[in-house]
């Protein structure tokens, strides 16, 4: 009987069997196709993988060349003054374009600084996997720009003291760092914030590879550029007493395309609507975690803030809060929205990462509401914004009065710095 329904079948495809709802052999080909669109799907995943560890290890390849080559044949003989600055930047920075991370921003205005005092230099973006930065650096096409350079600076957010440790085994001296935050101290909070057993790992795992990287810069490095004073006296003096004399206060400031708002005249600001709580520019970073007496007092926060004639609108990926008038989340209109924020609400007070937050808002004039415990960190930012102890008394809080004047020096006095390390570091 089945041999004699199997003949009906090929003579008639669309013919069903028995008691099967859907013809037979389109029901086979999609199970066929659906195995292997699954198979597809791991052997990219597979293939993905591979190419990964093995560019990893054709960058440490690379760098086993080098040092040997360097040390017995001596074959690197490139014109010493081809180059005397070469930036070292994370791949996830593009130039050409508005950047919102944070550690981003502070490498873009790093990097338009150097175009401004018309320093001749030149930029390598990489991986912030050591094993895969090696393999760009040391290419055929890259490995002459590495030795010819009269001073290398590595600015990549996270543990990429792993580069300049395999930098300095080169034989380079002039390997100069430029930190973008306490990796222990900052790690740490992610640790006690973390919610999860998952979490806790990434944080711990975290927390170890960026004690890790900085104690190799500690040693290691010509200069450390830290994005804050108070960085310096807690964490790098404290942890690594031994970088007092090679490491120096250089101040984070906005790139030109958040800087570019500022508004000309004082009264411009009377038209901007929005008290704005930010979050991060990425989801799950840690200044998106509000505290929880934050949320608790999200009532008496939008009070304060209709007090004040405005909106309260909340801005970052994953972010939002039912007390809030309008939630943007992420948003590729963020530039409008700091454009159109008179007061800025940070609402976490774990975590380092910040800063940037912050040097946009005093660049754009606006007013900043931080927790006493970020308002600590801040060093010579603590005069552009104000503290509170308590979210649940921010009905008596009293903004702080900055004219424009006092925001226009403010900014002057930290860019006219940053130009002096500039011209110091290329002498």
């Amino acid at each position: 009987m089945f041999n004699r329904k199997f003949r009906e079948l090929k003579k008639n495809p669309s013919r069903t069997i028995g008691l099967a709802s859907r013809p037979v052999l389109p029901r086979i080909y999609g199970k066929i196709k659906f195995m292997v669109l699954i198979v597809l799907k791991i052997r990219k995943k597979i293939l993905r993988v591979f190419k990964r560890k093995t560019r990893s290890v054709q960058g440490y390849l690379y760098f086993m060349r080098a040092f040997f080559c360097k040390r017995s044949a001596n074959c690197f003989e490139f014109d010493i003054n081809s180059s005397s600055l070469l930036l070292i930047f994370p791949n996830d920075y593009n130039p050409h374009s508005p950047n919102f991370n944070g550690g981003v921003k502070d490498i873009q205005s790093f990097h338009e600084q150097i175009y401004a005092l018309k320093l001749r230099s030149e930029y390598i973006c990489v991986s912030r996997l050591t094993g895969h930065a090696l393999y760009v650096l040391l290419n055929r096409g890259n490995r002459q720009r590495i030795f010819s350079a009269s001073k290398i600076i590595i600015s990549i957010p996270g543990n990429s003291g792993g580069i300049l440790l395999f930098l300095r085994f080169l034989g380079l001296p002039n390997v100069i760092f430029r930190s973008h935050n306490a990796e222990l101290l900052h790690r740490l909070d992610w640790l006690r914030s973390s919610k999860s057993i998952k979490t806790s790992f990434e944080a711990f795992k975290k927390m170890t590879l960026g004690y890790a990287s900085d104690l190799s810069v500690s040693f290691f490095a010509e200069g450390i550029l830290s994005v804050s004073q108070m960085e310096i006296e807690m964490y790098w003096k404290k942890f690594f007493p031994w970088t007092s004399r090679k490491i120096f206060y250089f101040p984070g400031m906005s790139p030109s395309h958040i800087a570019s708002s500022i508004p000309i005249e004082d009264i411009a600001l009377s038209n901007r609507s929005f008290a704005t709580i930010v979050g991060g520019f990425q989801r799950e970073t840690i200044i998106s975690q509000p505290d929880k007496q934050f949320l608790e007092s999200g009532s008496l926060i939008k009070d304060y803030v209709h007090s004040l004639g405005l909106s309260l609108v909340s801005v970052g990926e994953g972010v939002e809060y039912n007390f809030c008038d309008t939630n943007f989340g992420f948003s590729y209109n963020y530039e409008e929205i700091l454009k159109n924020t008179t007061l800025i609400i940070v609402p976490s007070s774990t975590g380092w990462g910040f800063k940037t937050k912050i040097a946009d808002a005093v660049t754009l004039h606006q007013s900043v509401i931080i927790h006493r415990t970020q308002y600590d960190r801040l060093g010579e930012w603590r005069q552009m914004v104000s503290p509170i102890n308590d979210w649940k008394e921010i009905s008596n809080l009293v903004l702080k009065n900055i004219s424009f004047q006092e925001y226009e020096d403010f900014i002057e006095n930290l860019r006219v710095r940053r130009e002096e390390h500039l011209l110091s570091i290329v002498k």
